[in-house]
């Protein structure tokens, strides 16, 4: 398993913030890296749909900055999946979580699935109940 993230600086009340030099130079920041550099494109929504499903997030779905936790958004994704291909899920081998904007307590998620035969892929597109807020893309192969 592998996995990248890519940090930024959150002030609780300015939002995000730039990194200086300052700030980065107590951290002794390394250059090694366990794994070999993967470059990793940024998923895109798909077209169409076949699937859709909706939910609440729960309290329960909270993490310490009061936004849903990311691995829940995985969960969500796989109460999207059809049937057939949920009962198939333990044939994933690779899962991309794209994030984009945070889900808060209450908040409808409309979540819509489709799969990619080209990419013999499974996306699930995660948004606001209105639509108009993309949360999150979740790719499975």
């Amino acid at each position: 398993m592998i996995a990248t993230s890519k940090w930024v600086l959150v002030h609780t009340e300015k939002g995000l913030q730039k990194l200086t030099e300052d700030i980065i130079a107590p951290y002794e920041s390394e250059a090694k890296s366990v794994f070999p550099e993967v470059e990793t494109a940024k998923l895109k929504e798909p077209a169409n749909f076949s699937h859709s499903y909706s939910c609440k997030v729960l309290r329960s779905n909270i993490d310490v900055n009061r936004h849903m936790h990311n691995l829940c958004y995985l969960d969500v994704a796989l109460e999207t999946l059809p049937t057939e291909v949920y009962e198939k899920s333990a044939n994933f081998s690779h899962v991309e979580i794209m994030y984009k904007s945070e889900s808060k307590l209450g908040d409808t998620l409309a979540c819509f699935y489709s799969y990619v035969p080209e990419e013999q892929a499974h996306y699930v597109t995660i948004k606001s109940e209105d639509e108009k807020v993309l949360h999150a893309i979740v790719k499975l192969t």
